[in-house]
């Protein structure tokens, strides 16, 4: 099965997006829901983020989000730094939006904080520093994230 908008909404299972195979789910928010997947032509593993709202009446002007989507993914895909996903394509499946995205192995830091309770003081030092400079970098270079939480930080 292939992605649209009633396999999203009925939760029902996803083998393919675009060209890439899907491996299982990673993630599922308000905004879509990000999905392991595989290259087929080159063997990468990817993480595929779907824009479910892109296209509700929440968004009053259709073709303004998608220009807004296109811009967003386009800075996000010149940006290379350690800290900081890289970003590898953006496409559609059928009138759903996708970002193909590096998979990283790891887990969010709202998880980690869920599973350990309170972090090591060098810890949270050391995961601040390298966000602050990621972001630092994302920003010298006309990019602002506009979701940093610990979800979104894997470690």
């Amino acid at each position: 099965m292939t992605l649209n908008s009633s396999s999203m909404s009925e939760n029902r299972e996803i083998q393919t997006i675009g060209k890439y195979k899907i491996l299982g789910t990673l993630g599922r928010g308000s905004m879509g829901i990000v999905y392991k997947g595989q290259d087929p032509e080159i063997g990468r593993l990817v993480a595929i983020k779907t824009l479910r709202k892109m296209f509700s009446s929440h968004f009053q002007d259709t073709s303004t989000s998608l220009e807004r989507f296109r811009l967003e993914a386009r800075s996000a895909g010149n940006l290379r730094h350690p800290n900081i996903i890289t970003v590898f394509d953006i496409n559609f499946e059928g009138e759903i939006p996708f970002i193909v995205m590096d998979y990283v192995e790891g887990e969010g830091l709202d998880q980690l904080i869920s599973k350990n309770g309170r972090i090591e003081p060098r810890l949270v030092i050391r995961y601040l520093r390298e966000v602050a400079q990621g972001l630092d970098y994302a920003h010298s270079n006309g990019v602002i994230h506009r979701d940093i939480k610990p979800s979104n930080i894997i470690v």
